[in-house]
């Protein structure tokens, strides 16, 4: 989950790696260079076990699998700039000193059109493998621990392949709001700029740029990524929306990002002691704004989780999916 400034967890070596064409999974094995960058440290487990516990107790063990799963990213897809919502930076003229940003907003939209379709088929998969967890009268089975779960993009336990699935997308929905100005502020004693960009300081959850349920039930009218670009456009809260650049691959393009808002130096809010983390609004820091509006979205989306279990299996069935997936022994 680091990737801040220039302390980089070593390279992984061949790792598999899922190739989603919406209706197929296909593994393949890739050698991965350094892992982008997330929330750093053990905030991505945090957070994610704070959203669960709003609503559901999650015990000891299956709270350990959720922690893995929300930081498998970091391992094994660090490189992906959709797995960490990367590389939709955008400034408007007036906030770059006049000029031109070198990115235009449509090939910002479609970088962040590629995390919100990562993290919707994600979803699609949790709920699709979630029938595995339990019978037909919704009583658990082939639900082991003791042994923890393998997080590497490879099918194994029921529990494990569904809490991979919720975990991995979690993860790109929590970095949107570490990566992006939505929740936090620009540093008021300095000019906007690209080195300072705008912050929306909006609340969380950002109810349609990130309504991935609703994605899921349109995914057949979404083949391709001019659609996809296109629906999150017009579902992105303001045309200054923007993460910052990092140095990884867009739909296999490796970014450069010389004259383009930084992740590392100027947007980032991955630890408490980045430059952007530190500015504070009303009492608040911009660390404080990210986490709380990341908890407050995975929140909504095990909400959503829940309900699309049900509507898709039914309520007796559901119920047993969920206690499969918050109880150790269920």
């Amino acid at each position: 989950m680091s990737r801040v400034g220039n302390a980089r967890p070593r390279p992984v070596t061949t790792i598999g790696l899922l190739i989603v064409m919406l209706g197929s999974v296909t593994m393949v094995m890739s050698t991965a260079g350094p892992p982008a960058s997330a929330f750093a440290g053990n905030v991505h487990a945090r957070m994610t076990i704070e959203a669960l516990y709003t609503e559901d107790s999650v015990q000891s063990w299956s709270q350990t699998q959720f922690k893995g799963a929300s930081q498998a990213p970091d391992v094994d897809e660090g490189m992906e700039a959709k797995a960490h919502c990367d590389n939709a930076d955008y400034l408007a003229s007036e906030d770059n000193d006049g000029k031109t940003y070198p990115v235009s907003r449509n090939k910002a939209d479609f970088a962040l059109a590629t995390c919100v379709r990562y993290a919707t088929v994600r979803y699609k998969y949790a709920l699709d493998f979630a029938d595995e967890l339990v019978d037909a009268s919704g009583n658990p089975k082939n639900i082991t621990t003791g042994r923890n779960c393998r997080f590497d993009l490879n099918k194994g336990r029921p529990k494990c392949n569904v809490i991979e699935q919720l975990g991995r997308g979690w993860h790109a929905i929590e970095d949107f709001y570490a990566h992006s100005n939505y929740a936090d502020y620009a540093d008021p004693n300095k000019k906007v700029d690209r080195t300072n960009p705008p912050g929306l300081g909006l609340d969380a959850p950002a109810v349609k740029l990130w309504d991935v349920s609703w994605y899921v039930a349109n995914m057949h009218n979404l083949n391709d990524m001019d659609k996809w670009t296109r629906q999150v456009a017009s579902r992105r809260p303001s045309e200054k929306l923007a993460t910052g650049c990092y140095p990884n691959y867009v739909n296999g393009t490796k970014q450069n990002c010389s004259g383009r808002t930084k992740h590392d130096h100027d947007l980032n809010k991955d630890t408490e002691n980045t430059r952007r983390s530190r500015v504070v609004n009303l009492a608040f820091r911009n660390f404080d704004l990210a986490y709380r509006a990341g908890v407050t979205e995975i929140r909504r989306q095990w909400g959503d989780f829940k309900r699309d279990l049900s509507n898709k299996y039914g309520e007796i069935r559901a119920a047993g999916m969920v206690r499969a997936l918050k109880l150790d022994k269920p």
